[in-house]
């Protein structure tokens, strides 16, 4: 009996072991996974903002130049994926300038763009509740021109707001903000613009609300690199937003989470 108890205690310990070990074989497979995750991401970021700067300093023409730009969200992005030994990325382009800067937006501009997706009681209350979100001096882009020198062509706020949101979903957090309004809106917003509207690219929600200054290309473009290992579920996010002015480009915010 004490043999065979022994043998059970045995089996149970070998049991618990082998556990152990496949678990933190598989905390470790996973601590991999997600740090390459993170370089190939890396990886898209650098291999996105070098194919854009190439393309600036080879293309000469302002008007090759803007319908380069203009199309990179749509054609410019590359859809396949991108082999790093077992990681994987892929790279995106997105025109921060077709959608409304939520940040840079007046109260008369939120309320009516919210007014498409609810009634206009509503959507003022919702207007309103963001703004004070955001805080700030609540100026229209036609008298932001003041601010901008000879940059009459420019429609900056005269101030950066004091709390500006750094996310959309932070939108779902403010309070006479209905969830339905805000996820309705979210498609034609941004966090990443800079207060002007491409109108070649705009949808025409957003040209409807657009009384800022509006321009030809991009003035703001988004560099979105999704990393992976392959063969795993964890994926990782790196959104790069650069500011483009002539043929440079400077890089103005970097964000990265894990989906």
């Amino acid at each position: 009996m004490l043999v065979l108890w022994l043998v059970v205690v045995l089996a149970i310990l070998g049991a618990r072991v082998t556990t152990s070990a496949r678990s933190s074989t598989f905390i470790a497979g996973n601590l991999r996974a997600r740090t390459s995750a993170k370089y190939a991401a890396e990886s898209g970021i650098v291999f996105g903002a070098a194919r854009l700067r190439s393309a600036l300093s080879a293309v000469t023409d302002p008007a090759e130049r803007a319908a380069f730009l203009n199309s990179l969200e749509t054609k410019g992005s590359s859809g396949d994926e991108i082999a790093l030994g077992d990681a994987r990325f892929m790279v995106v382009f997105v025109d921060a300038n077709s959608r409304l800067d939520v940040n840079n937006a007046s109260r008369a501009q939120l309320a009516r763009l919210f007014s498409f997706f609810t009634g206009p009681v509503e959507a003022a209350r919702a207007a309103d509740a963001v703004r004070m979100r955001i805080g700030g001096e609540d100026v229209l882009p036609g008298e932001r021109r003041r601010f901008s020198g000879q940059r009459t062509d420019l429609s900056y706020p005269a101030l950066r707001p004091p709390s500006p949101l750094r996310s959309l979903e932070e939108l779902r957090a403010i309070p006479s903000l209905p969830e339905h309004v805000a996820f309705a809106a979210a498609p034609f917003l941004t966090v990443d613009g800079d207060g002007r509207i491409n109108r070649a690219t705009a949808s025409d929600t957003v040209l409807a609300v657009a009384t800022g200054s509006l321009v030809d290309e991009p003035s703001r473009l988004i560099v979105i690199a999704r990393g992976w290992v392959r063969g795993n579920p964890l994926t990782h996010e790196i959104q790069a937003v650069y500011a483009i002015d002539g043929k440079s480009m400077m890089l103005v915010r970097w964000q990265e989470r894990d989906l």
